[in-house]
């Protein structure tokens, strides 16, 4: 409806000019006797219906008091006249409550479009100031982290070219500045590969969701425990794009929970119910107020990240009772009837 109205109004000026131009010639006809004057003004008050679609009440009331006086003139006229056809007046409340129904109907479509309209432009706008910090996140990291690293290494081996330099050759120094160069460029790798990891984590690909959040939880500094139902532990159980995403947001969820929530116990469950595969990232720590939900955590940025591919996010969290973050996304294949991941697989991974 909202398209074929797009369509109709694509030309406002030219739409409503023949919309009058039609009704003026169909008020015409009905004086002029051209034809039964009851079906002239039942087409001129269709004619009303599509002004009322097209433009809404506020253009179309003046053309239904238009239209109004044209029936009532025509009455008085035809009543001293008998040469004229009389009207049946009993169907003209009835036409005139329709167009203004549809005028109504028409008006609250528009402002529903345009609330719609908003949300999605706000959303999408939301979306990339959120990809748009995640590059700084990244810059940062590059610069802060593989960047200085790496001007260290330089530092050192510098250190170390100058003491072999010397003509009194210290060993000893050169030694101790290559080694700490070596140990140095270990770190740089590290680095570079937790960057690339956030860019776009390899496993998603070569073995899958689980497998890539299994491997998140075992980079993590504390203890994390991940129960997957065995189905969905395979590469391709989603779109790599969508994969990735839900990744994003586990991945959010794990950092918010290892920064933040103080705690002993912290899990990962993946399962299926109801087509749907649920995510649910969960510790027992301090848990959060609602009024920081708005303002920090990146919980807009999950929140986006699971509108973009039509995923419900829901989070729990009490002040003093821990957090739950759950993630509901469609499976593009059939789901198990157990919506519990029983006989799941389960580790419990410590340290990296």
């Amino acid at each position: 409806m909202g398209g074929t109205r797009a369509f109709l109004a694509g030309r406002p000026i030219l739409l409503q000019a023949a919309l009058d131009i039609a009704g003026a010639g169909l008020v015409w006809a009905t004086f002029a006797q051209v034809e039964n004057p009851d079906v002239l003004l039942h087409v001129v008050w269709v004619v009303l219906a599509l002004d009322a679609f097209a433009f809404g009440l506020r253009v179309t009331a003046v053309r239904i008091l238009l239209a109004s006086a044209a029936v009532v003139a025509y009455s008085t006229v035809a009543a001293a006249d008998p040469a004229m056809l009389t009207l049946d007046l009993e169907e003209w409340p009835l036409m005139v409550l329709i167009a203004v129904v549809v005028a109504v109907m028409a008006d609250r479509l528009s402002a529903v479009s345009r609330r719609y309209a908003g949300l999605y432009r706000q959303a999408s706008s939301r979306l990339l100031t959120a990809q748009e910090d995640e590059r700084h996140r990244l810059a940062r990291d590059l610069h802060d982290g593989v960047g200085q690293t790496v001007a260290a290494i330089a530092l050192n081996l510098d250190a170390a070219e100058g003491a072999l330099r010397n003509g009194d050759v210290d060993v000893a120094s050169a030694l101790w500045s290559v080694q700490r160069a070596q140990r140095l460029a270990g770190f740089a790798l590290d680095e570079a590969r937790g960057v690339a990891v956030r860019l776009r984590p390899p496993r998603l690909a070569e073995a899958g969701l689980v497998a890539a959040i299994r491997e998140l939880a075992d980079r993590s500094a504390t203890f994390v425990a991940v129960a997957a139902d065995p189905s969905l532990a395979r590469p391709g159980l989603l779109p790599l794009d969508t994969e990735v995403e839900v990744f994003r947001i586990v991945q959010e969820a794990l950092a918010n929970a290892l920064r933040h929530a103080a705690t002993d116990k912290l899990w990962i469950d993946l399962r299926t119910a109801a087509g749907r595969l649920e995510v649910e990232v969960g510790d027992n720590g301090i848990g959060f107020e609602r009024r920081h939900r708005e303002t920090g955590l990146g919980l807009a940025g999950m929140a986006e990240r699971a509108t973009a591919i039509g995923g419900e996010l829901s989070i729990q969290s009490i002040a003093g009772s821990g957090t739950r973050v759950r993630l509901q996304v469609e499976l593009p294949w059939p789901a198990t009837a157990s919506s519990q991941p029983a006989g799941a697989e389960a580790s419990a991974i410590g340290d990296a």
